[in-house]
């Protein structure tokens, strides 16, 4: 097996970030520019001389990629002389996240850039900042129904598997049992993915097959 030589995740994600504050820049941008054209306000709330705020909302915080995330972020906000928020939950909790979001639509930033641990539950939070005039980006994982803006991607997910796998297989002389542990997803999205209706179907399923719910499961195998 060949092993595709790949950017670490460092760099990746620097410009990941990088490139991500400088589409929400230049969203806010041409929105700015479209609006431009329309009658002034007296009782516009941003005034011209204000600089656009852009928040940032990892899967949590104080891990060494998303530290590198947010510097990449920060370079672009210098370069683009935007402010930038950075900041998120200490656990990959999507509850935690949604009140980050919250307070942030509440202050009334320009734009929210999420990278979602719960994809599903954001979508009323992107209503609530779209309400607000608040533009809305996605970043290192999507939430495609939830009325986003736009998705920005840092590898084409098909070749970001296929280089895990030979590296993977490099590491273990290419024999071996293996396992890929995710540790964000909850019962929920495991069920989806597995292709259940609802996580109570797949936890019924789960203890047919192994005599424990899947939280049982867990502590069990800890």
């Amino acid at each position: 097996m060949q092993t595709m030589r790949h950017p670490s995740a460092r760099l990746v994600s620097r410009t990941l970030c990088f490139s991500l504050a400088t589409f929400a820049a230049l969203l806010l941008a041409s929105c700015g520019k479209q609006s431009s054209d329309a009658p002034a306000s007296s009782t516009s709330s941003k005034p011209e001389d204000k600089k656009p705020v852009i928040a940032m909302l990892p899967k949590l915080i104080n891990i060494d990629y998303f530290d590198a995330c947010k510097r990449g972020a920060q370079k672009a906000a210098d370069e683009l002389g935007v402010t930038l928020i950075f900041d998120g939950p200490t656990e990959p909790s999507g509850a935690e996240q949604n009140k980050f979001i919250d307070t942030w639509i509440r202050q009334k930033v320009s734009a929210i850039c999420i990278a979602p641990n719960q994809p599903k539950t954001i979508q009323r939070f992107v209503e609530k900042a779209h309400a607000a005039g608040i533009k809305v980006l996605t970043w290192d994982s999507d939430a495609t129904e939830s009325g986003r803006d736009l998705f920005v991607n840092q590898v084409d997910e098909k070749v970001l598997g296929e280089t895990l796998m030979d590296d993977l297989a490099r590491q273990m002389g290419e024999e071996g049992e293996w396992a890929i542990a995710i540790a964000s997803l909850d019962a929920a999205e495991i069920a989806h993915s597995c292709g259940f209706c609802d996580h109570r179907a797949f936890s019924r399923a789960f203890r047919s097959a192994t005599g424990a719910t899947p939280m049982e499961f867990r502590k069990r195998e800890s």
